[in-house]
């Protein structure tokens, strides 16, 4: 919960337009982060996840869709759990 009233003090503090291009820019720099790893290169993808999980929880105060990404997010590893078992079966 505490995530939660830092990440809502952010949007009030810098203002909602802002925090949509950070988001842009955060996701941008985790994968210039995931490239470089894949290219045998030193990363800092650690850090660029850590800042995309920010965003993120930003981005469902912002659209305040945090109980629908939630669903959305459980259905779908659900769906990949299906997935795998039906190629477990094979």
């Amino acid at each position: 919960m505490r995530d939660y009233s830092i990440c809502k003090r952010a949007i009030e503090v810098e203002g909602k337009n802002i925090q949509n291009y950070i988001a842009i820019e955060e996701l941008s720099e985790l994968q210039q982060a995931v490239c470089r790893k894949v290219r045998g290169r030193e990363s800092n993808i650690a850090e660029e996840i850590a800042d995309v999980r920010i965003i993120l929880k930003q981005l469902e105060i912002l659209n305040s869709c945090e109980e629908e990404a939630e669903r959305h997010y459980w259905s779908k590893i659900e769906r990949m759990e299906i997935r795998f078992k039906r190629r477990s079966e094979e």
